[in-house]
């Protein structure tokens, strides 16, 4: 199946379910990061401040995604939300997770990650760099 196709289920999953396969997921999340940011830092209970922390990781991700990543996420997106790489999960699933389920599954699925991210983003430099981001998001090191 070529990725002409591929595009096409795309935009099919998209008019079912909007949001569902957007490409441009990760830089629009970045773009909203600031703003968020900017609302919650001035704010100096515990428990927001827990919460800032994790939104600031999460945006530094997110705007590497973006920046770095985007077009290598475009195409594993596609695959993923196709069913074509379930192994994806970790890197593309949108449910909500604990920590240590998400790091559980990396580990689970590293060879087929390993995989589709050398087959559809060519470097394994692009596995280990976009994978540690994510990894380290989840305190999978800690």
């Amino acid at each position: 199946m070529g990725f002409q196709k591929i595009e096409e289920l795309s935009m099919e999953f998209e008019k079912l379910d909007p949001g569902y396969s957007n490409p441009d997921r990760f830089v629009n999340i970045s773009a909203t990061c600031g703003t968020v940011l900017e609302c919650i830092e001035p704010i100096k209970c515990k428990t927001i401040t827990l919460e800032y922390k994790f939104v600031k990781t999460s945006c530094a991700v997110f705007d590497l995604a973006a920046e770095r990543y985007n077009g290598c996420l475009k195409k594993l997106q596609n695959r993923f939300y196709l069913g074509f790489a379930p192994c994806l999960r970790p890197l593309l699933g949108t449910e909500a997770l604990e920590n240590y389920e998400v790091c559980k599954m990396f580990e689970m699925y590293r060879d087929c990650l390993k995989t589709e991210i050398l087959e559809n983003c060519g470097s394994e430099m692009m596995f280990q760099e976009l994978v540690g981001d994510v990894m380290e998001l989840h305190e999978c090191f800690n």
